[in-house]
């Protein structure tokens, strides 16, 4: 018998985690049955969300993280019954950046399972207006100029993959390219899950985003100090759904892209063998006006 398979996938957020946690999440029991599980121990919702509360640094009581983790651990190697082991939180990824120590953490545990690490990105220029949209949603209230001008340091894929190769090794790192179409057959794919089992498929989409419009509109009613409580902000939304217009401009779209060229190419050259990431881009809608400080 094959030794059990462990894989983590840590993200990226807003680059379909939820859907693919929302999957594994509906799907426990036929997994558990063909040799996969997906833990249910110390769950958050729909993932683990092991890159806040579970990572030792993002609190004071380590010794209690630290025996979370060594649970799964022994949960991992103890069952030799199954064929993989599926951890998934989008928080990881980042994480790693913010705390130098978080993947070879990882890695110290695991040393002895075959791991592998799923990671998925999508471009730069859509995942900046994705995440600034869920942000909003949260509370956010600088203008999107601003926020762009500042994105975190995990939007260098780069630089975001060098902790998890440096811990678990280039052959050991499975990096995808998001796409909504497809994205759980992907995955699927991507763990070694035969996609022929009788899975219960969800129709219904998860975390859905703002429009451009209705989120330009919270902007800037809070950039005036407007208070806008969570029922405001669904009376907003619903008015709004359906606008196609983007935030994100033909000139801004084309800076992120350069700015993130030289990384995204050699991301593209080390895990796809391949001279672009994401060599081809539909054109986007039209945007929406901005909302500015």
């Amino acid at each position: 018998m094959k030794p059990v398979r462990f894989y983590v996938h840590i993200g990226l957020g807003k680059a379909g985690s939820t859907a693919i946690q929302s999957f594994l999440n509906d799907n426990r029991g036929i997994l558990a049955k063909n040799g996969f599980v997906y833990p249910n121990m110390w769950h958050h919702l729909l993932a683990h969300k092991w890159g806040g509360g579970w990572i030792p640094q993002y609190i004071l009581d380590r010794a209690n993280i630290t025996e979370r983790w060594k649970a799964l651990q022994q949960a991992v190697a103890g069952d030799a019954r199954q064929r993989a082991f599926i951890l998934s939180s989008e928080r990881l990824a980042a994480a790693a950046l913010e705390f130098n120590d978080v993947a070879s953490y990882i890695a110290g545990l695991f040393g002895e399972i075959p791991t592998k690490i799923v990671l998925y990105l999508r471009p730069q220029e859509d995942l900046a207006e994705s995440e600034y949209k869920q942000r909003v949603h949260g509370g956010l209230r600088i203008s999107f100029d601003e926020y762009v001008s500042n994105l975190p340091p995990y939007f260098d894929f780069e630089a975001l993959l060098v902790p998890w190769t440096a811990a678990f090794g280039a052959e050991n790192i499975i990096v995808r390219r998001y796409t909504r179409d497809n994205l759980v057959a992907d995955f699927l794919e991507a763990v070694g899950i035969p996609a022929t089992l009788p899975f219960n498929v969800s129709e219904k989409r998860m975390n859905l985003s703002l429009s451009a419009l209705s989120t330009q509109l919270i902007v800037g009613l809070r950039l005036k100090n407007n208070r806008i409580d969570r029922q405001r902000i669904e009376i907003i939304r619903s008015l709004c759904d359906g606008d196609p217009r983007r935030l994100t401009s033909d000139t801004l779209r084309e800076e992120l892209r350069q700015r993130y060229a030289q990384s995204n190419r050699h991301v593209a050259s080390a895990f796809f063998d391949e001279p672009e990431l994401f060599p081809s881009r539909e054109t986007a809608p039209a945007p929406v006006q901005r909302a500015r400080a």
